[in-house]
C-alpha cells in the first residue's frame, strides 16, 4: 500500500542465510501448498497457476501458446468432452461441481472446483443487477461444504468482488461490512478477488489496489487461505481505458510479491462490443502477457521457495514505496521488487549478512548493479516498473 517510506529492518546473520539456502536444496522442500489434497494443483516447484477466466476450450491451444496453464470456469460447464479437451491441451481446469465433472473426477485435469463467485458484490451492472443484496457468509460457507462432501481430494476456490479493497465499495450493498469476510475466507481454501485498477476502476494510480486485496485476505482469512487473484488484460467496459503491457506487468509482480500463489487472466471486453477473447484479439497485449508469462514459468522454482527475511529497503521521501520479497534458491539470493505506488523513486537495498562486494543481475535487463562489501545496492525505478534480481553465491 502506498504512505510513507517503509523501513523494514530485519538483521539475518549469515549463517542463517547458509541454513536456509541448504535446507532449500533439499529436494521436495518448496512451499507445497497443495499437499492435502490428492488431487490438487500439481506438487512441483516448477508449477505456478497462470490462469484464464471463462473461455471457450476450443481456444485452449492459443492461450497454451501464451504460457497459460489452467482455465478457471467454463460457460454452463463443463460439458461432455471439454474436460477431455482441455487435458489433451495440456491444461488444468478449475470448474463448478456438475454431473460432467463430478463423472470425471477421478481425471487430474481437474484440479480445484469453484465454489461461490463474488457473493459480497449486490451490484453488478455488467449483468444487469442492481439494489440487490450480498449474499450472506452462512450461504456461502453451506455450499462450500456441500462441495467437499461430495468431494474433498481438491481444494476449493472462492472468488470475490472488489468491495474486499475498496472499504466504501457502492457496489456492497446495504448491511454488508468489510468484516463479513472473516466468515466468508471459510467457505474456501484458495481465495481469490478480482478488481481492476484501470479498466474497472479508471485509475493507473490504484495498482496497487492488487496488494491490498491480497494483505486482506492473510488479514481476514489467516496462513492457512491460499491466495489467488484477477489480472486485467482488456478495456471491459471502457473502451477508452485499457491496461498498458506495464500496467499488467506491474499488477502480475505487485500480486507475486505479495504471496499471490496464482493468477487468473480477465480476457472479456464488454463495451463498446462484447469480445469474449479480447487478450486473443489483442496483438500488442497478448505478446506482453506471454513474456510476462515466460518470466513467471521460468522463476516458478524461485516463487515457490520460501521467502527469506534479512532485506532493508527504503525509497527517498515522499516517493514510491517499494516492495520486495526475498528467496534463496540453489544458494542464489533472488530479489522481487516493485513501486507500490505511482512515480519514479530510488531504492536503497540492504542485504544482511553479505560480506563481500558482489554484483546483482538485473533479469530481463542485460545490466547488474555492483553490491558493496556492507550488502548495499541502488536502484532507479520508473512508475510501476518491476526489477528482478539475481545475487550469485560468493
Amino acid at each position: 500500500m502506498p504512505g510513507k517510506t517503509n523501513k523494514v529492518i530485519v538483521i539475518i546473520f549469515l549463517t542463517v542465510l547458509s541454513i536456509a539456502a541448504a535446507e532449500n536444496e533439499k529436494p521436495g522442500n518448496f512451499t507445497d501448498i497443495y499437499k492435502k489434497w490428492k488431487n490438487g494443483p500439481p506438487a512441483e516447484p516448477g508449477f505456478f497457476p497462470i490462469a484464464v477466466w471463462l473461455q471457450s476450450v476450443e481456444d485452449a491451444p492459443a492461450y497454451k501458446t501464451a504460457g497459460i496453464n489452467t482455465f478457471v470456469a467454463l460457460r454452463e460447464g463443463p460439458k461432455p468432452g471439454e474436460i477431455e479437451k482441455l487435458g489433451a491441451a495440456g491444461m488444468y481446469l478449475v470448474c463448478e461441481q456438475n454431473k460432467t465433472a463430478l463423472l470425471k473426477k477421478d481425471d487430474r485435469t481437474i484440479i480445484a472446483w469453484k465454489g461461490a463467485e463474488e457473493p459480497d458484490n449486490a451490484l453488478v451492472p455488467v449483468y444487469g443487477k442492481k439494489n440487490n443484496i450480498c449474499t450472506k457468509p452462512a450461504v456461502v460457507i453451506a455450499g462450500y461444504k456441500d462441495i467437499i462432501y461430495r468431494d474433498n481430494s481438491r481444494p476449493v476456490l472462492a472468488n470475490f468482488g472488489q468491495g474486499l479493497v475498496i472499504d466504501n465499495y457502492e457496489g456492497r450493498g446495504p448491511g454488508a461490512d468489510i468484516n463479513d469476510y472473516r466468515e466468508y475466507f471459510k467457505g474456501g481454501d484458495i481465495i481469490s478477488f478480482s478488481v481492476f485498477p484501470v479498466a474497472g476502476r479508471g485509475s493507473e494510480n490504484l495498482l496497487w489496489y492488487q496488494g491490498k486485496g491480497l494483505e486482506r485476505i492473510a488479514e481476514f482469512g489467516g496462513a492457512d487461505k491460499i491466495k489467488w487473484n484477477f489480472i486485467e488484460t482488456a478495456s471491459i467496459r471502457e473502451p477508452i481505458k485499457k491496461p498498458s503491457s506495464l500496467d499488467i506487468k506491474a499488477e502480475v509482480w505487485i500480486s507475486i510479491v505479495h504471496g499471490s500463489k496464482g493468477i487468473v487472466y480477465y480476457c472479456q471486453q464488454f463495451k463498446p462490443n462484447y469480445n469474449p477473447r479480447a487478450l486473443l484479439n489483442d496483438r500488442e497485449i497478448f505478446t506482453a502477457v506471454s513474456g510476462i508469462n515466460r518470466q513467471i514459468k521460468e522463476m516458478a522454482p524461485v516463487i515457490n521457495s520460501p521467502d527469506i527475511s534479512g532485506l532493508t529497503v527504503t525509497s527517498g521521501r515522499n516517493e514510491a514505496t517499494i516492495k520486495t520479497v526475498m528467496k534463496i534458491y540453489k544458494e542464489d539470493i533472488y530479489i522481487f521488487a516493485v513501486p507500490v505506488r505511482n512515480g519514479k523513486t530510488t531504492g536503497t537495498f540492504i542485504i544482511n549478512g553479505i560480506k563481500n562486494e558482489n554484483t546483482a543481475e538485473v533479469l530481463g535487463e542485460a545490466r547488474s548493479v555492483e553490491i558493496s562489501a556492507k550488502g548495499v545496492f541502488k536502484d532507479s525505478f520508473q512508475s510501476w516498473q518491476v526489477h528482478l534480481y539475481k545475487i550469485k553465491k560468493n
